[in-house]
């Protein structure tokens, strides 16, 4: 026996009688659309008449109360029948700790029955019994019970009521391999181009709506349902489902095994579905008009409400296809199938693809039921019937004039461009729609302008067979302007010369949406640096330079540096968003170019500072030595980046022109592997006032290793103790060596002036001389731009190396004093003391004392000095103890042999500024006064201390002291008590 509970899941043990927890399968069929065949529905006792809608909430509790419900609230027979009657719901009432059966005849040996109940006690058991009185095995597909049968005969479907109250059943059954109930869907029924619309309506415990179609096997079945409360079943005549899907979609299925097909259609919200299914063969397809390519300049007729197309391609070649409708409609969606109805799966989802001689079909996927009338494109690549010839001198002759007429219309263009060299194709607009393609005579695409996504400009080299034509399409009944220009054509271009490093401008051109410019071949360098602005002194816009053949030399929205081929002349096109007047220069940056020579510093040398006095003013440097060199290259300017804030920018060119780093930001330029760089600084968003920065010029490394004045500071992964410095203009950077191995890390925690707080702050970086200049390298400090800490690695496939930790200004103010300490990267790393105030404040000469510092991060670790100008005597304040969090350390100040005066409070390693407060120094906070020598008594409190012990020899030998013994004890120099002046000690 299976037991089915209705539980509030749905799910139940065996086969289900409750609610299942998908879509129950019920049956109805209603009449056809206009012209189809009909047939009565079968007489049924059919169960609730009107359920009510479906729950609110989703998934298998939803369904299964929703069932409940519409049964409870339903009126049902107080006897079952004995017999019941394929796809009749019936309803009745069974007794508590009762069974009723109901009656199956099956015809045939072998079927597949499907049933489905709901019952509204939750303890229901149910089973199939075959004719001698077993039980058949069923079980659960997408929640309904699948019941395979082995003999004809009579079977009983038998359900136990468990509970001690009634409880009201709703059940019906199909036997799907024998029955004659299910509707017909014939060959006319299952033309595509006009499949006919099947209606009903399922109701509830419906075991499912069928269908039989008069398909063979291997074709390609497309079912389309247009509710999601819907579920189709495709079923072979063996019973085998092969394909299944939620409604309000398509279903596309191969039929594979033995005929006859059946489709079965069941509710999915638990109760009712009203529905429209349409059966349509993809494979061979019928009623589809059958379009061949179209001449050029022909509008598609856009009349027909037709769902599909045939589309019949003559030769191969690349084709454009898709539905247009007209202005302010919709276009349907649809997918490209072969002939045998599956999916063309390349490129042809985007509406062009490569096709071989033969019959497609274009198939609609929305708007099945009510379509709307559309025509259709169908353009060969190939195509030249319709074309007319053109120029390609378009920016001296003007552009072409494209008039578009009804939707869907293509126009095409005869270039007399040989093959071998490049056009540009250029459109004034982004929002005019236009789109244009340049194919060669097989068909073959060149480029492509995409003006509905907003593109004015393409650069396409013609490497395919002549003649050349480009194909246009657009907006109907609008009329759009096109150049086309030969990339190895000066005329109409403006002529571009060469200008030094200064503030001139080379050419002014006004660019509405793109400008010309030539270069002639024997006026250009090898290497060059372009720049340009408009009026508003930004970079806006994008410049491409190119060779005759169309060939792309370089291309950039910010200073491209260009290698250029000697004699070769070149074009220019200036691309920009808006009308604007633009100023632009070329600069020499080969080995040859007038360059300032200059000589790298040792790390941490000397900046070398920089004045740019307008938006197209330039400086450049010439730096020389052995490929081997490791050179840092740095530009500073105070305050942190922003990309539109005013700014210079350093590009770094090696002695072939290549361009090896454009620094914007903090990021410095790291370089080796060349015997010259060339190093030019450039406005960037010129504000009209003077720009002023300081380039930093290193030599970090040779040959033979990193800097001496690295080398020098050694450190290690297990970190080191607080050290402190100031970065100023004349010292630029600090930098030390440590060896690592893979996976190795440490932390490094640093201060600055509190004056500093929210600027950029030094920069910490870690580099290895493997990988010195890299983009990614494996080696590398994390750090944010406003806090003065970073986790420095190795990464686990790092290379064990000496890698050189570098502390530089970046955009830091200077001067700036720091402090910097490092723990390994597994060790936790404490702030670094703050100490904030000391009291009592004062003391007097040659006394040892006990005060508190009181502030933050302190602990018996914290080492505190007082410290004085002129005086080389730095007592350090011994930590007596401290509190539990860390906010308040005493300590003792011994002010033996110390002068008078006021003393600077300063945590032992830490950099500060004289005279200015910072963290880890206190100026001017303690006092020093005096020794009293005036012989008035004066009384000094010091903490408790015991003097004498005999028992543990202190103060005095360790022995016992017998009646009438004298000790003599030391008290004077002890403990806290000056050595000198003391008369009395209590």
């Amino acid at each position: 026996m299976l037991a089915l509970l209705a539980s509030l899941t749905g799910q139940a043990a065996g086969t289900a009688l409750a609610a299942p927890p998908v879509p129950s399968e019920p049956s109805a069929v209603a009449p056809a659309r206009q012209g189809a065949a009909t047939s009565a529905a079968p007489a049924a006792n059919a169960g609730p008449q009107a359920p009510p809608a479906a729950d609110p909430k989703t998934g298998a509790e939803a369904q299964h109360e929703a069932r409940v419900r519409a049964l409870a609230q339903s009126k049902v027979a107080a006897a079952c029948p004995t017999d019941l009657a394929p796809q009749a719901v019936v309803s009745c009432e069974v007794g508590a700790g009762k069974s009723v059966s109901f009656s199956l005849t099956l015809p045939q040996q072998q079927d597949l029955v499907r049933y489905d109940a709901v019952t509204t006690r939750l303890r229901v058991t149910v089973k199939l019994l075959a004719p001698d009185g077993t039980e058949v095995g069923c079980r659960p597909v997408d929640g309904v019970p699948h019941c395979p049968t082995s003999r004809a005969g009579t079977y009983k479907l038998q359900f136990t009521n468990l509970e001690d109250l009634p409880s009201d059943l709703s059940v019906s059954y199909l036997a799907l391999l024998s029955a004659t109930t299910c509707k017909t869907v014939s060959a006319a029924d299952s033309r595509l181009g006009a499949p006919t619309v099947f209606q009903g309506q399922v109701p509830l415990a419906s075991a499912g709506d069928c269908y039989t179609l008069a398909l063979a096997p291997n074709d390609m079945l497309r079912a389309f349902a247009d509710t999601v409360h819907v579920f189709t079943g495709v079923y072979d005549g063996a019973g085998n489902k092969l394909c299944h899907q939620q409604g309000s979609s398509n279903l596309d299925c191969r039929l594979t095994g033995v005929a006859p097909f059946r489709v079965v259609a069941t509710a999915t919200n638990g109760v009712s579905a009203p529905h429209r299914l349409t059966f349509a063969r993809l494979s061979m397809p019928e009623g589809c008009p059958v379009l061949e390519p179209q001449a050029f300049g022909t509008a598609p007729d856009l009349s027909s409400t037709v769902p599909c197309r045939v589309l019949r391609a003559t030769e191969s070649a690349r084709y454009t296809f898709g539905p247009v409708v007209p202005k302010d409609r919709y276009a349907p969606l649809g997918q490209l199938l072969t002939s045998g109805g599956t999916s063309k799966h390349d490129d042809c989802w985007r509406g062009y693809c490569d096709l071989t001689p033969g019959d497609y079909t274009w198939a609609n996927t929305t708007q099945v039921l009510e379509a709307s009338p559309f025509g259709m494109v169908f353009q060969s690549a190939k195509e030249v019937r319709g074309c007319t010839a053109t120029h390609d001198n378009g920016m001296a002759a003007g552009p072409v004039k494209a008039v578009f007429g009804g939707p869907g219309q293509q126009l095409c263009l005869t270039l007399p461009t040989a093959a071998g060299n490049g056009v540009y194709l250029l459109n004034p607009s982004a929002t005019n729609g236009l789109h244009a393609a340049v194919y060669d005579a097989a068909g073959s695409q060149q480029c492509e302008l995409d003006g509905p996504t907003g593109g004015t400009y393409v650069s396409c080299r013609l490497t395919g067979t002549a003649p050349f034509r480009a194909v246009l399409s657009g907006t109907p009944a609008t009329s759009v302007d096109l150049t086309i220009h030969r990339t190895g054509e000066h005329a109409g271009c403006t002529a571009w010369p060469r200008t030094g490093f200064d503030a001139a401008a080379g050419v002014q051109v006004v660019a509405a949406r793109q400008a010309c410019l030539s270069i002639p071949g024997d006026k250009h360098s090898t290497s060059e640096l372009i720049d340009y602005v408009n009026a508003d002194h930004r970079r806006d816009g994008e410049i491409q330079l190119v060779d005759p053949s169309g060939t792309e030399v370089c291309t950039a929205n910010a200073l491209p540096s260009c290698r250029l081929a000697p004699g070769v002349p070149y074009t220019a096109m200036l691309r920009s968003r808006q009308t604007s007047t633009y100023e632009l220069a070329r600069r020499d940056v080969s080995s040859a170019a007038a360059c300032t020579a200059t000589t790298p510093t040792k790390v941490g040398g000397p900046a070398t500072p920089v004045a740019l006095g307008s938006p197209l003013d330039a400086r450049c440097l010439r730096i020389g030595g052995a490929a081997t060199d490791k050179y840092w290259l740095g530009n500073r300017m105070p305050g942190r980046y922003l990309a539109n804030a005013a700014s210079t920018w350093l590009t770094v060119v090696d002695a072939e022109g290549r361009l090896l780093c454009q620094q914007a930001s903090s990021v410095s330029c790291r370089v080796t592997g060349s015997t010259s760089y060339t190093a030019v600084l450039t406005p960037h968003n010129h504000a009209g006032q003077p720009l002023r920065s300081s380039l930093d010029l290193w030599k970090v490394g040779t040959a033979n290793g990193w800097a001496p004045e690295c080398t020098a500071n050694p450190i290690s992964v297990d970190g080191f103790a607080l050290r402190n410095g100031v970065l100023s203009e004349t010292s630029t950077a600090h930098c030390a060596v440590v060896d690592m191995r893979p996976d190795e890390s440490f932390n490094v925690t640093g201060i600055r002036n509190p004056a500093d707080k929210g600027a950029p702050a030094p920069v910490l970086s870690l580099h290895t001389g493997r990988e010195w200049g890299t983009a990614n390298p494996r080696y590398n400090c994390t750090q944010q731009w406003d806090r003065f800490s970073a986790e420095c690695r190795a990464d686990r496939e790092a290379e064990p190396s000496q890698a050189l930790l570098m502390l530089s200004a970046g955009r830091t103010p200077t001067p700036a004093v720091y402090s910097v300490r490092a723990v390994c990267g597994r060790c936790s790393a404490p702030d670094i003391e703050a100490p904030a105030s000391i009291g009592p404040d004062t003391s007097a000469v040659n006394t040892q004392t006990q005060a508190v510092v009181r502030g933050a991060s302190l602990t018996m670790n914290t080492r505190l000095k007082l410290v004085r100008d002129g005086s080389d005597k730095q007592p350090v304040l011994t930590p007596v103890s401290v509190n539990a969090d860390r906010t308040a350390l005493t300590v003792q100040v011994d002010t033996r042999g110390l002068e008078a005066g006021q003393y600077d409070v300063v945590l032992d390693g830490v950099g500060y500024t004289a005279g200015v407060p910072s963290q880890g120094y206190l100026p001017k906070a303690y006092t020093v006064t005096p020794e009293d020598t005036t012989g008035k008594g004066r009384f000094v409190a010091i903490g408790p201390s015991r003097f004498l012990d005999t028992r543990e020899g202190l103060g005095a030998p360790k022995a016992r002291v017998g009646a009438g013994g004298v000790v003599t004890l030391q008290v004077a120099g002890v403990k806290g008590v000056p050595a000198a002046g003391v008369t009395a000690v209590v």
